[in-house]
């Protein structure tokens, strides 16, 4: 049975998230282990530690999640939509952060309402591909087929 759409854009999107999370996660590694390094005593090494059990265990939920889809394993669809969720609260999470100096600077409140629209429409259309791929009939076919 051929893949279906809903099944390869899962897939292109996971795949940009491990490419993403790997790369974002091996500079933050680096970053605090040269920190550790230079100030060995510093209080910093248990959040450091749950930290990097936190990311590890996120990368290795997409990482999975990508093998189990393209495998066609038992539980690929729920692990899938589970990474697919939690990338979807840490990139809200980081949106709504304040931590950040914004990327952007809007001179007029249109402008401000064009980046919320399309903000909104990003998200919704991130919504209606996992939501296709959790409930489309060609989707549980699809995975149904390999057992």
């Amino acid at each position: 049975m051929k893949k279906p759409l809903c099944v390869w854009c899962v897939l292109l999107i996971l795949s940009v998230l491990t490419l993403f999370t790997l790369s974002v996660n091996l500079y933050w590694f680096v970053s605090n282990l040269i920190l550790l390094v230079k100030y060995p005593y510093f209080k910093f090494t248990l959040f450091f530690r749950l930290s990097f059990l936190l990311r590890v265990m996120v990368t290795t939920l997409i990482i999975w999640s990508f093998i189990a889809v393209l495998k066609r394993k038992k539980h690929a669809r729920k692990s899938a939509v589970t990474a697919l969720m939690l990338m979807l609260a840490f990139f809200a999470y980081s949106h709504f952060s304040v931590s950040a100096p914004p990327l952007l600077s809007y001179d007029n409140e249109a402008q401000e309402l064009g980046a919320v629209l399309g903000a909104v429409i990003e998200v919704l259309g991130y919504l209606v591909i996992v939501l296709r791929f959790m409930f489309s009939k060609d989707s549980k076919a699809y995975f149904s087929a390999s057992q």
